[in-house]
């Protein structure tokens, strides 16, 4: 039963891994996950006969398979909140004419778990599923405002930090001062951080246990006008919480 369990982490870790790059060779997944080529080969050729990892064209390469999305849709279509929440959520699409995304903390990242697109356009970096990093997203930095001001690393941020742009936060103390900024005001600001060319806002709350987030996404607008939507959103957002009584944490900030 030990070795069992023990198969099963490794091939835990090979996925966890292979979610953090596009592809990866067999001895790149070694050496991330320190398993022997051997016991890796016999764990990669399971998964792929399961369609949890495939093959890149060439066949050099590994990559997540298709069976773990059709997994995911089912796992994402389960989550209540969504359908509590989707209704707001599309009236600010609606509203802002952008692109509105709900967001799941887990293992340090956020996970796109719904997303509505704008009726002038979409944001084409994400995806259902896509991870966002917590330091320099508008939903992450919502929710880290649910941490504030002495459990950040708890919620899976510690330095370093990945820079992604140019204007990506990477100094931990600069981060918490902007962390303290969303905290009071009760919505988050995220201008070319992650990505170049847009910025949002966001705001978070705790449901059973769980953390989530709005974001309103759109192409780079003045400071001045995001932080209206984020205004409404954090408005938006209490009305909804006070809206769903004890079902839901009214934890978004006081």
């Amino acid at each position: 039963m030990a070795y069992e369990l023990r198969s099963l982490e490794r091939a835990l870790e090979i996925l966890g891994y292979l979610a953090t790059v596009e592809q990866a060779t067999l001895s790149e997944v070694c050496d991330v996950c320190d398993i022997n080529s051997t016991t890796c080969l016999r764990t990669m050729r399971v998964m792929e006969r399961n369609g949890f990892v495939r093959r890149s064209p060439d066949g050099r390469h590994y990559l997540l398979g298709l069976r773990l999305a059709e997994l995911g849709t089912l796992a994402l279509g389960r989550i209540d909140i969504v359908s509590l929440i989707r209704p707001l959520v599309r009236g600010l699409t609606e509203e802002f004419r952008v692109t509105a995304h709900i967001g799941l903390l887990r293992d340090g990242m956020i996970t796109v778990i719904d997303k509505i697109d704008s009726p002038d356009g979409f944001v084409r970096y994400s995806l259902l599923g896509t991870r966002m990093p917590m330091h320099c997203s508008g939903m992450g930095k919502a929710i880290l405002a649910l941490f504030w001001p002495d459990r950040l690393a708890e919620a899976g941020v510690k330095p370093p930090l990945t820079r992604f742009t140019r204007d990506t936060i990477t100094d931990i103390d600069w981060l918490a001062a902007d962390v303290a900024r969303c905290a009071e005001r009760g919505f988050s600001i995220e201008q070319e951080e992650w990505q170049p060319g847009y910025g949002c806002t966001g705001a978070a709350f705790v449901f059973n246990g769980d953390y989530y987030a709005v974001s309103l996404s759109g192409v780079v607008v003045p400071a001045s006008e995001l932080e209206q939507r984020g205004r409404r959103l954090s408005m938006a957002m209490r009305e909804f919480l006070q809206k769903q009584g004890s079902s839901l944490s009214q934890t978004i900030y006081s």
